[in-house]
């Protein structure tokens, strides 16, 4: 494979300006490839090399610039911000003036120019993640009319067409509330467009091959549920790369979202042992590791998991979720003391849906604990969740004929997971009723188990190809307000409406 990727990076270089050294090509190639692997030290360390070969050539700046953007949006550290605004400011001055000695060359200005889109793209991304989406707007609008320019000075620099592609996919799933900054910006595209953009960079590309790869993979897997290709992708990737964390990490949490547990667990495993304890996506994939203890009902071990997660990268991201489930696991084990220490530590300012959700139950759970209904449910859930649909049935159905004695809330979550039990398994007229039980339900507190029901009724009525059903149930579930995960549901809710369109 590095033979293969070190000759067709020769290939397509070879009508640019000569590198100085013959080595450059096989320090980009496997500076390139520690990078696909998140092995930052060495891939700075090669592009280090890279710069002292080719001092005059942007390369070396500009993918430096990388690994500091990816080291930032993993640890969302402060600190990792301004080292990535340093790297990217001498990126920047090294494209700029790149650019200015190859005015005449268009493959060398197109090379300058991807470049200098880059720059703007990870500026733009960075600020998302910190919530500055009025400067990240800005940063995109620069970054996708500068990919354009790079394909229009050389249509054949297909790495551009990634940048393009990226963007566009990701402005059609821009929230409602930031539609006017699309509009201002001119966005335009749409998702299928930028993965066809992103499938020319996969097959063509010199420095986003293996990137576009691995984003055309986990858009399959996490807005289309094309399963089975981005499994292909994700293993043939894995083949070439076993010891990619990044690679390992999303394979884990692909075989998490299938409930294939010893698969999921296989791959966390391999990504928290081969990345060590100073590795962002170890961190990860300890995390995910301990939802998936979890989900198994071994609160011991998920505890562990959790707390040594805690020791490696606590972030806003996922406190809330972290201290909460610490919490449970406490207090499923008979430690109800410990349990209210994490419930009060259950705090966080971010907009994961998960972590209001979280909070929110963290504080319920401070003041009282958890009923025994609210205790089989949550063991249900976790049977479910696993893949175990008898073993949660098991739970659910001595629950129904108690229904009488639970209050609103239990009684609407009872519903939700036997219909949820009942699609999966197949049994659709039992899913329909169970569904329609729970949003018919008059809850205090779980408001978003109504919306969730008619979104997953939707998705069945689509699935027994019965478009106007279908139709109806989304277009309600999108009317409920001021429920958890809304903002998911919504996005949820508009990738399933579009799937239905002719």
């Amino acid at each position: 494979m590095k033979l293969l990727v070190g000759f067709l990076l020769l290939l397509h270089l070879s009508d640019e300006p000569k590198w100085t050294s013959p080595d450059s090509p096989r320090l980009l190639n496997d500076g390139l490839e520690a990078l696909f692997n998140y092995d930052l030290k060495t891939a700075l360390s090669l592009f280090d090399s890279l710069i002292v070969l080719e001092p005059h050539r942007p390369e070396g700046y500009a993918l430096k610039s990388t690994c500091a953007f990816w080291k930032f949006v993993l640890s969302e550290k402060a600190a990792d911000y301004d080292a990535l605004v340093q790297y990217s400011d001498r990126a920047h001055a090294r494209i700029e003036a790149y650019l200015e000695s190859h005015k005449t060359d268009k493959r060398s200005k197109a090379l300058a120019t991807y470049f200098l889109a880059e720059h703007h793209l990870q500026l733009g991304a960075a600020n998302a993640r910190r919530q500055n989406f009025a400067i990240a707007a800005i940063h995109f609008h620069k970054a996708k009319g500068l990919y354009k320019d790079a394909l229009a000075f050389d249509p054949t620099f297909y790495d551009a067409a990634k940048g393009v592609g990226f963007i566009e996919f990701f402005s059609s799933l821009i929230p409602d509330s930031y539609k006017w900054l699309a509009s201002v910006f001119g966005y335009e595209g749409t998702r299928e467009e930028g993965l066809r953009k992103l499938a020319l960079a996969r097959q063509h590309g010199i420095y986003t091959r293996l990137e576009s790869a691995f984003y055309l993979a986990m858009l399959n897997y996490l807005f289309y549920n094309r399963y089975r290709e981005a499994e292909t992708e994700l293993l043939s990737l894995s083949k070439d790369y076993p010891k990619s964390v990044a690679l390992n990490y999303a394979l884990g949490s692909f075989y998490f979202k299938l409930k294939n547990i010893a698969l999921s667990e296989h791959y966390l495993k391999k990504a928290i042992d081969d990345g060590g304890s100073d590795n962002e996506f170890s961190a990860y994939a300890l995390f995910r590791l301990a939802e998936l203890q979890f989900r198994l009902n071994q609160f011991a071990d998920a505890k562990q998991s959790y707390l040594r997660y805690l020791t490696m990268l606590d972030l806003d991201l996922d406190h809330a979720q972290t201290h909460y489930k610490l919490g449970l696991c406490s207090e499923l084990l008979g430690n109800r003391q410990e349990a209210l220490t994490y419930y009060k530590q259950a705090v966080s300012n971010t907009d994961n849906p998960d972590e209001l959700y979280a909070r929110r139950k963290a504080k319920e759970f401070s003041v009282r604990p958890l009923s025994k209904a609210e205790i089989n449910l949550l063991l249900a859930r976790n049977h479910f969740d696993a893949g175990k649909h008898d073993s949660a049935l098991a739970i659910l159905l001595p629950l129904l004929q108690q229904e009488v004695s639970l209050n609103n809330d239990e009684r609407a979550e009872l519903y939700y997971r036997l219909a949820r039990v009942y699609d999966e398994t197949g049994k659709h007229d039992d899913a329909i009723r169970f569904y329609q039980k729970c949003y018919g339900v008059k809850v205090e507190r779980e408001r978003y188990l109504a919306p969730q029901s008619r979104l997953h009724l939707g998705r069945l009525y689509a699935r027994k190809g019965e478009i106007a059903k279908a139709k109806d149930e989304l277009e309600k579930a999108s009317r409920y307000i001021s429920f958890d995960f809304e903002k998911e549901l919504r996005r949820e809710v508009k990738l399933e409406l579009a799937k239905l369109e002719p």
